[in-house]
């Protein structure tokens, strides 16, 4: 038989496999005969029962003469199934540069179509027949957004063998769609999760989404006629799949940004340095995002000084400030939907805060003050290093000068002291070019640096490792302080300097510290005079006697 090739097994190839659909089409070529019709009416049966479109199985076997006689049949399947899903997919079908009669009959179907939904005529005038409803669940997820400002849409359906379809668009925040894919015939297991609070693509959480306004955002993405087949096919596969499926459980409530939401106070610095260090790390600046919005970023990803200038110059870009108000609307309504758990994360009313915020001049720059120092550190972490490798002998030994000017016996306090201190010099000198910061000279530096280092060094032994949240607000209002006493420095004016170095310094206790053989923070009072005096950091050589 024809189609015994084409079992279930094979049908969630369709999706993933170009070259599916033209071997099938070949092969209805190559076995065409006088039970044509009734091969037809089986496939049919197989692919409305494993929920592939008629437009993705038929599409290349119109565009085939020796099959015209079957042509009608497909393009009723894909007319009845496009009027049921409320689907325009007449052009994409179009492109294929079918074959007669399919070009005329789809022709005439478009024109039908289009007249029913300008509102001109009904569909029983017009002779326009719905394709009838499948049983098939389906259900539709959507993500928060990452730092470039794209989030994704997703629907599943289930299919009879327990298996799903996926279908996924991620669109930008101007609803260009970026890409989309669908996969077919995948288990379910890993997937099922999304029912518990979201499973994770690319980081992201995802929340239920009502199938309607999912259909209504991935219709939007064939608005955009640039997009490249294959996400167009992902998006009209969605639309397609919710149109002719039937609900998978209980669906979430239609919600709006139009709804009023309990008001939050404007947040304090700890609390929007708390945000994007602790909640949003995935917010990061994307050079290909910068350049869809018709920014050049320049190099990024190093941690020169032309780096850091180029990054604050974005501060007052309108288009930049612009692409981060619509990501604050996205996650309000993401959290509308997807609640607050508890009140562990920010809800709607804090990022609706956020963006007045960024509405008001001054608060705004505040605001991407702190969002590009995390974007930064998010782009200068590298995976074999910390951003500022330790070890850097003459670095050392002038903040052994500084420091420890009379010290012949040091201990684990001081080599901890010494080690912080040359992240934090290193930190320093890095972000003397950060637009607002002053330089404060070599001498100031090396002597705030050790300072630094010794509150937070001092803040392990007094409040802990820093994993709870009162613990971290301590530890980092102590670094304040002893960068106001010790260096002079105006919390306002040089905000975004220190918290540059109390990242960098963070990250250096999570990326060294738990890796050195020293432990010198968890033995304060043992002898260490060989390593703190030595040249070789021994994290790098193991020498810790």
């Amino acid at each position: 038989m024809l189609f015994a090739n084409y079992q279930a097994s094979t049908m969630g190839t369709m999706f993933e496999e170009p070259e599916a659909p033209l071997m099938l089409a070949d092969a209805m070529v190559h076995y065409a005969g006088p039970h044509d019709a009734l091969a037809l009416e089986n496939l049919e049966q197989e692919r409305r029962a494993f929920m592939v479109p008629a437009w993705i199985i038929y599409g290349p076997a119109l565009k085939r003469k020796e099959l015209a006689h079957l042509h009608p049949f497909m393009v009723k399947a894909i007319t009845s199934e496009a009027v049921r899903a409320n689907l325009d997919i007449w052009d994409d079908i179009l492109r294929l540069e079918p074959a007669e009669p399919a070009r005329s009959l789809l022709h005439e179907s478009l024109m039908k179509h289009r007249t029913v939904s300008m509102g001109g005529r009904s569909l029983a005038e017009l002779g326009l027949q719905a394709a009838e409803p499948l049983a098939a669940p389906v259900r539709a997820f959507f993500s928060e957004c990452d730092g470039t400002g794209t989030y994704t849409i997703l629907v599943q359906v289930l299919l009879p063998n327990g298996n799903v379809h996926v279908h996924n668009v991620a669109r930008r925040m101007d609803g260009e769609p970026r890409d989309g894919f669908s996969l077919g015939n995948r288990e379910a297991g890993n997937l099922d999760s999304m029912q518990e609070g979201g499973f994770s693509l690319e980081d992201l959480a995802f929340t239920p989404l009502p199938l309607a306004e999912a259909a209504v955002w991935a219709r939007r993405t064939l608005d955009w006629k640039n997009a490249d087949q294959e996400t167009r096919y992902a998006a009209a596969s969605l639309i397609w799949s919710i149109g002719m499926g039937q609900p998978w459980g209980d669906e979430p409530e239609v919600r709006s940004l139009d709804e009023e939401v309990p008001s939050v106070p404007e947040p304090c610095d700890e609390e929007m340095h708390e945000f994007f260090m602790d909640f949003h790390l995935s917010w990061f600046l994307d050079a290909e995002q910068m350049r869809h919005l018709g920014i050049e970023p320049g190099d990024l990803r190093t941690a020169d000084a032309k780096a850091q200038e180029a990054a604050f110059e974005l501060f007052d870009n309108p288009k930049v400030r612009k692409n981060l108000q619509d990501m604050l609307r996205h996650m309000s309504l993401y959290r509308r939907y997807a609640g607050t758990d508890g009140g562990h994360v920010p809800g709607p009313g804090f990022y609706e805060r956020l963006m007045r915020m960024l509405d008001d001049k001054e608060k705004g720059r505040l605001f991407l003050q702190h969002y590009f120092i995390n974007c930064m550190a998010a782009f200068l972490a590298k995976p074999e290093s910390i951003i500022f490798p330790i070890g850097d002998t003459r670095r050392r030994q002038r903040l052994r000068e500084v420091g420890f000017p009379r010290l012949t016996r040091p201990k684990g306090k001081h080599m901890a002291y010494l080690d912080f201190a040359e992240v934090a010099h290193h930190a320093l000198e890095s972000i003397t070019n950060f637009k607002g910061a002053e330089y404060l000279g070599e001498d100031r530096y090396a002597h705030l640096a050790v300072a630094v280092a010794k509150a937070y060094v001092d803040a392990f032994f007094i409040f802990g490792d820093g994993r709870r949240l009162e613990e971290d607000r301590r530890r980092y209002r102590r670094m304040l302080n002893a960068m106001g006493k010790h260096g002079g420095l105006d919390e306002g004016r040089n905000k975004g300097l220190w918290i540059w170095l109390a990242d960098r310094l963070t990250e250096f206790f999570d990326d060294v510290c738990a890796g050195c053989a020293v432990h010198c923070l968890s033995r304060p009072t043992v002898g260490l005079r060989k390593p703190f005096f030595g040249d070789e950091h021994p994290s790098k050589k193991g020498n810790h006697k």
